[in-house]
């Protein structure tokens, strides 16, 4: 044998590349290296908003981002969803439907809907999170009426290369 034996501890640093390998292409196969969503459900004073975010995403990936706001039955007029601009920002998101207004300060962006009596807010948006988003995003959400916040809840999104 002149030269042609490998050594014991180069099989084991292949056998350990392999595993490694294994491992990762099975993790994504099962979509645990993947986009996931996730819901966050808040109620308070006879209302409840409802928030289907991305939890883990890719830059320049789309993910989908659902927003429920459930009113007091007795409740029709203009509510504002209150959204932090951290968060909106990066995002590019496009809404459905259209809020009837946009105001927005340093921290946060107020979308302004008008909703019948008896109805509930729904709104969706096909959401591509920027390249260069940090590793978490996190985002702070409320609905607002009278300039008085009736319900928020906060969410995590996990940015994966």
């Amino acid at each position: 044998m002149h030269g042609t034996a490998r050594p014991a501890r180069h099989r084991g640093y292949g056998l350990a590349a392999t595993a490694v390998l294994s491992a990762y292409l099975l993790l994504g196969a099962v979509g645990d290296l993947g986009a996931r969503s996730n819901r966050a459900v808040a109620s308070a004073s006879g209302w409840t908003l409802t928030v289907e975010y991305p939890a883990v995403a890719h830059p320049g990936l789309m993910s989908q981002l659902r927003i429920a706001v459930e009113p007091p039955a007795d409740f029709s007029g203009p509510l504002d969803l209150a959204v932090d601009r951290q968060y909106v920002n990066q995002f590019d998101l496009a809404l459905e439907p259209l809020p009837w207004a946009i105001t927005s300060d340093p921290d946060t962006v107020r979308l302004t809907f008008v909703i019948p009596l008896g109805d509930i807010l729904l709104v969706s948006a096909s959401a591509r999170l920027a390249g260069d988003a940090p590793e978490t995003v996190e985002g702070h959400f409320a609905v607002i009426v009278a300039d008085r916040e009736v319900v928020s809840l906060d969410c995590r999104t996990t940015v994966l290369p």
